[in-house]
């Protein structure tokens, strides 16, 4: 026995020395992806016994936990079949496609008490056989189908009255929203730090972060191995939201040189609530609804028909019941993130971005990007013309109209135009102009500054003449 636990022991820390080396060498990484085993649920639950334990062949934890992994059945039918029988069941039950996830399926492995722990075995009697395996069909059939799932009835949960399910589901995966994409925390009990990769419908996925001090500022790295396994950020209890700022290449500390990502610690006592509505986080009307009745914030008559309360309603309440001293603009800048509105973008960024250089053409991202400047300017131009047609239209109807005798007289074609008609006219053309003469001064001046500031003493009149550039 004490052969085997230093046998149990060398293996272990091999795996745990190949595991620190992976980080650093892509050859070590490959070859535990080959063995493949070290990944697995179960293996890592031996070797983290092994290592609780200290290695001792008479701990009686894990002479249990051996006794249950080899002294079941010799088949693979009670932790294979029967647990991926099981999967599919819920999958076509709960899941789109009647398919799992990646995550979701190495979540159930990972949580379920079954994966862990197995069903009890329960062995049927010498009595049992012998009733039960005779000439009678019936009672053959019977005995064949003992352990279908498909036949078991299994009990209700009794939310809030069973001690493992003290909360629907719903009431508490509403929280998991508030870690927005992007966006850093801190979980008190581990002292870990995670990045939030945004909502999956029940729980939000994260990356570990690793803390690096240096002298009295704190940082933030990502390391290569925090994407071998996800992490599930859910509920609020625990969490802290962590103010950061990202630290260019440029001036990242020598220390750090090399991170795959380094950010700055400004505060790392942040409520999470207060964080996620503050930065902009969209929220649909079910998390809203249940967010707003667990802060318990006060509701008015709404803007809907009979008073009905409306999810503009439920967001301007909530950032009024969070921020009552930030002014009206940020306020409603909140409510649009709740809300998922999308900010108009400046016409100054648009005529930017549809006049990019030359040089750029051939770029992807430039042809894009100016494409789609160029169809939301024609858009606007094209929204802006209706809704002045639409107001000379009406111009024309509320003009009072002449009287008429028998037959609608034909205009002259020779008499001269109506006065208001040349008022008009003369309106149109005059805006027509300015907006023409504007779009050359700024075309002038984005030409202008193509040249670089060195090199304007060398223009014609010093660079202050208009259309005289010089482009490196």
């Amino acid at each position: 026995m004490l052969a085997g636990m230093e046998f149990l022991k060398e293996i272990t820390e091999t795996v745990l020395y190949l595991a620190k080396l992976s980080s650093r060498s892509k050859k070590h990484a490959e070859l535990l992806r080959d063995v493949a085993w070290t990944e697995e649920t179960m293996p890592l639950e031996l070797m983290s016994g092994f290592i609780q334990s200290g290695y001792d062949a008479h701990n009686e934890e894990l002479r249990e936990m051996l006794r249950r992994l080899k002294s079941g059945t010799a088949s693979t039918k009670d932790l294979l079949e029967s647990t991926f029988a099981h999967l599919t069941d819920v999958a076509q039950r709960h899941a789109k496609n009647d398919k799992l996830g990646f995550y979701s399926r190495w979540l159930y492995a990972v949580c379920s008490p079954y994966g862990r722990e197995s069903a009890p075995q329960t062995w049927p009697s010498d009595t049992d056989w012998f009733e039960y395996r005779t000439s009678d069909a019936n009672l053959n059939k019977q005995f064949l189908n003992l352990g279908n799932i498909k036949g078991q009835h299994l009990p209700e949960i009794v939310y809030g009255e069973d001690g493992r399910f003290p909360q629907k589901p719903s009431e508490v995966v509403y929280r998991s929203a508030l870690f927005t994409q992007g966006c850093c925390f801190y979980h008190t009990p581990t002292d870990q730090f995670f990045m939030s990769l945004g909502f999956r419908k029940w729980g939000a996925l994260g990356l570990e972060l690793s803390k690096r001090a240096l002298g009295h500022q704190e940082y933030l790295t990502l390391e290569a191995s925090a994407t071998d396994s996800p992490y599930w950020m859910f509920d609020l209890e625990n969490w802290v939201a962590v103010e950061v700022r990202a630290v260019l290449p440029c001036c990242t500390p020598e220390y750090l040189q090399g991170s795959e990502m380094v950010l700055e610690i400004l505060n790392a006592g942040v409520d999470v609530v207060y964080a996620a509505i503050k930065r902009g986080t969209f929220l649909t009307v079910e998390c809203l609804r249940a967010l707003v009745r667990q802060l318990k914030v006060p509701l008015g008559p709404g803007s809907g028909k009979n008073d009905r309360v409306l999810k503009k309603d439920l967001a301007a309440a909530l950032v009024g019941f969070l921020f009552p001293g930030e002014d009206m603009e940020t306020q409603q800048k909140m409510i649009s993130s709740i809300l998922g509105q999308k900010a108009s973008v400046d016409l100054r960024v648009l005529h930017l971005v549809a006049g990019l250089d030359a040089e750029n053409a051939d770029d992807r991202i430039y042809k894009k990007m100016k494409q789609q400047a160029t169809e939301e300017l024609h858009k606007r131009f094209m929204e802006k013309g209706r809704k002045q047609q639409e107001e000379d239209d009406k111009e024309a109807r509320d003009a009072p109209a002449a009287p008429s005798r028998g037959a609608r007289r034909q205009p002259d074609p020779q008499a001269p135009p109506h006065p208001d008609e040349m008022k008009r006219h003369e309106e149109s053309v005059a805006r027509v102009h300015k907006e023409h003469v504007k779009q050359q001064a700024k075309q002038a001046e984005r030409r202008n500054n193509l040249t670089p500031a060195d090199l304007k003493q060398f223009l014609p009149g010093g660079g202050a003449i208009a259309d005289q550039y010089r482009r490196e």
